[in-house]
């Protein structure tokens, strides 16, 4: 999601069933993607204020696609959100 005043591109994720928030946070440079258990369909990463809970709190987060392109493409995403959101950070003296 991109933020219509700041554009800032935050993660908002909801469980499949619930629809119970599970992930909100920005995507910031710090985390970083890793493959989950060496499978080709999954991230870990550590996110340092996730807002899922209302207060922020550091979270060990795990996605997982049905397939390795979905997952691919979500990696891209991610780390094109990342480097938008470093440029903005940075522009406002954040980084």
């Amino acid at each position: 999601m991109k933020h219509k005043t700041t554009n800032k591109i935050r993660l908002l994720m909801r469980r499949e069933r619930t629809l119970k928030i599970c992930a909100n946070h920005l995507v910031v440079p710090v985390m970083k993607l890793e493959a989950n258990a060496g499978s080709d369909r999954s991230w870990v990463y550590t996110c340092p204020a996730d807002l899922s809970e209302g207060a922020p709190t550091k979270e060990l987060l795990a996605i997982r696609f049905a397939n390795s392109d979905d997952a691919k493409a979500f990696k891209a995403q991610f780390e094109a959100a990342q480097k938008a959101n470093e440029a903005i950070l940075a522009a406002e003296g954040k980084k």
